[in-house]
């Protein structure tokens, strides 16, 4: 739940896909505005009841079905390759 007692899957964007990064947004922002995308950035006490680090994202369908779980910027390689074959399967 989010501070103000709704759902965090208020955040996630009715179309596309969403991204619910830690604190430390800037890693994921420049990934998310070059694809059909929004980035939701998360509270640090937030993002740490999700299992995510500050560097951390969740990469959410319109749905709220997850599609990964990005812990820490370490997986940041292995998120953008899921949203590369998410966006462009015929290229993968």
């Amino acid at each position: 739940r989010l501070p103000d007692g709704r759902s965090t899957l208020e955040l996630v964007a009715a179309h596309g896909i969403t991204v619910l990064t830690g604190p430390d947004a800037a890693l994921w922002s420049g990934r998310v505005s070059k694809a059909p995308m929004s980035c939701v950035s998360l509270d640090e006490a937030l993002a740490e009841r999700l299992g995510l680090s500050p560097s951390g994202a969740l990469i959410v369908r319109p749905d709220g079905h997850i599609l990964f779980v990005a812990r820490t910027a370490d997986d940041i390689v292995a998120a953008t390759r899921a949203l590369e074959t998410l966006l462009q399967p015929d290229q993968a």
